[in-house]
């Protein structure tokens, strides 16, 4: 089969496409993955064919490192609806040829282009949140009270804003390849009827009211041949499992002054420190710096893991049974802190405009201090490696 894939987003967006497209390639298809442009030589770099599809995202996010604020809400809008204008006039020529189209985060247009060019479309999600359900709060709601009132209005609200803020662009764009209006919500039309979660069970139950047919493969992750580095390895070497700090993609506005507190916090409980930042250097007898490192080898190494819980890293940190302590910034990563504590494999999460030297030391204090956060973790770990195997193309294709 010729199956083109998109993707849009932070790198937490690409990489589990980026395996699901070396999946069906190793299965025998023909494989295209188009996203941001700054992912090319990444994805090249696994022998996938890419495709460039708008402007450059990292660049566009750096620009506003208080993202985890309403204050860059406008501005981002704007960029989401540029990049929506921006597919509708690319994926026509991406698509024509195509056997199925497999879209996943802000691949706002390929629903809409699937559907005038009657090409099979499935949407693939990472977290059982973006599905409509009284069990949690709509993607956007940093708030999980557990209250189905409070959830449901949520969900009335994401309704509304959409209505008015977004998806008379998409409409716009309809009109432009002559399709009617849409009167669904642009995220209902963008899951369709069948749409793919891939995310664990034992992390991530789909609430009984979810209305689409869902398929479930599990967390997709991309596996390396690479070893850890030989700093980093000496550096394990060295002393006790140290702990690990690292925020993904999300920005910060003095990332110096983060590092300094975080170190500072990890000190006063007398650990050493991994600090994943844009390079990889020891700077001190008790800190790392990784520009970049496969987390399946280096997570089971740790004594603590604190991360801003995007769904792979939150996937890969429950494979380690080692505890996490969360520090969500945007959207889904609240839905997984909540997880990772329902599951007490974690503490209660550090919002991120709450991050500070204080917050963070009590948090770690508490991890390294009750065992109950590791007894939890690994009895994670082991429910997660007996979780039934699926074949995900032919789950897919089915």
């Amino acid at each position: 089969m010729n199956i083109v894939l998109t993707t849009h987003g932070s790198r937490g967006d690409v990489q589990p496409i980026l395996a699901l497209s070396r999946l069906l390639q190793e299965a025998g298809h023909d494989v295209l993955l188009a996203g941001p442009p700054e992912n090319r030589a990444w994805v090249e770099s696994r022998s996938v064919r890419f495709y460039p599809v708008g402007d450059d995202f990292m660049a566009f996010i750096a620009r506003y490192p208080d993202v985890y604020t309403t204050r860059p809400a406008r501005a981002i809008l704007r960029f989401l609806k540029r990049e929506t204008i921006h597919q509708f006039e690319t994926f026509p020529a991406l698509f024509k040829g195509a056997d199925l189209v497999l879209a996943a985060s802000l691949s706002f247009a390929a629903a809409s282009v699937c559907e005038k060019m009657g090409v099979p479309y499935r949407f693939v999600v990472f977290c059982p949140q973006v599905f409509r359900s009284v069990h949690h709060p709509c993607v956007f709601a940093k708030g999980h009270t557990g209250s189905r009132g409070w959830n449901w209005m949520t969900w009335q609200l994401d309704k509304l804003a959409d209505r008015i803020l977004f998806r008379p662009t998409i409409n716009q764009c309809r009109r432009m390849i002559r399709l009617p209006p849409l009167h669904q919500s642009s995220l209902e039309h963008m899951l369709g009827n069948h749409p793919i979660l891939a995310a664990d069970n034992v992390l991530s139950p789909l609430p009984d009211d979810v209305a689409q047919s869902v398929t479930r493969v599990g967390n997709l992750r991309l596996f390396r041949s690479n070893a850890l580095s030989a700093g980093i390895r000496r550096f394990l070497q060295e002393g006790a499992p140290p702990i690990y700090v690292g925020f993904g993609s999300m920005p910060h506005h003095h990332p110096r002054a983060v590092a300094d507190m975080v170190l500072r916090a990890v000190r006063s409980v007398g650990q050493r420190l991994i600090f994943a930042c844009s390079v990889e250097r020891k700077v001190t007898g008790d800190c790392y710096l990784t520009a970049e490192s496969d987390h399946t080898l280096l997570f089971p190494r740790l004594s603590a893991i604190v991360h801003h819980g995007g769904a792979g890293t939150t996937a890969t940190a429950s494979r380690s049974g080692v505890p996490q302590i969360l520090v969500p910034h945007i959207l889904d990563q609240f839905y997984w802190a909540r997880q990772v504590r329902r599951l007490g494999i974690g503490p209660t999460p550090i919002w991120r405009n709450r991050l500070n030297r204080r917050s963070l030391q009590e948090r770690l204090s508490s991890v390294l201090s009750d065992t109950g956060y590791g007894r939890c973790a690994g009895r994670v770990r082991a429910a997660l490696q007996s979780e039934r195997k699926v074949d995900v193309v032919a789950e897919i294709l089915s």
